[in-house]
């Protein structure tokens, strides 16, 4: 019996297919029900993985290392700033949902920390929660905080 195809292959076919070369919320949802079955999170990972150009808010926020927090807060900022600029709610509401889903992501994740790693994970959350209550004042923070605190991760 042959062996049914993954969805990682499914989405290289349909890419190649399609000749999809960045996401937006419009390839976003092709993709998704081309897919079926398939949840959210499981498809921006392959997306991430694909290497194609997505919107910040389908990339989602970057937790492996405080660079990658850095660029992801970053271009959600940018992005929020450009709807807020244009009259789009919707897309700065999909940029600050974004920031409040890896926020929670990273505080259900503590309890399975210890010692640095759990130290490095709290600061994250820490980022997340200044760019929710004030996005305005974030890089500006951030630029003083990485001065301030040395980073491991």
């Amino acid at each position: 019996m042959p062996r049914k195809p993954t969805k990682r292959s499914e989405l290289s076919a349909l890419i190649a297919v399609r000749g999809i070369t960045a996401v937006g919320d419009a390839e976003f949802e092709a993709i998704s029900q081309a897919l079926q079955p398939v949840s959210a999170s499981h498809l921006r990972r392959l997306l991430r993985e694909s290497g194609l150009e997505l919107a910040p808010w389908i990339e989602g926020v970057r937790q492996g290392s405080f660079d990658e927090l850095e660029t992801s807060l970053t271009r959600l900022y940018v992005e929020q700033e450009k709807a807020a600029a244009a009259g789009d709610p919707e897309l700065a509401s999909k940029c600050r949902q974004c920031v409040i889903e890896a926020k929670d992501h990273a505080r259900l994740s503590l309890s399975r920390l210890t010692g640095g790693r759990r130290r490095d994970r709290e600061e994250m959350i820490q980022w997340m929660l200044i760019w929710l209550e004030n996005p305005s004042v974030f890089l500006q923070w951030l630029r003083l905080r990485r001065r301030i605190i040395p980073v491991t991760l």
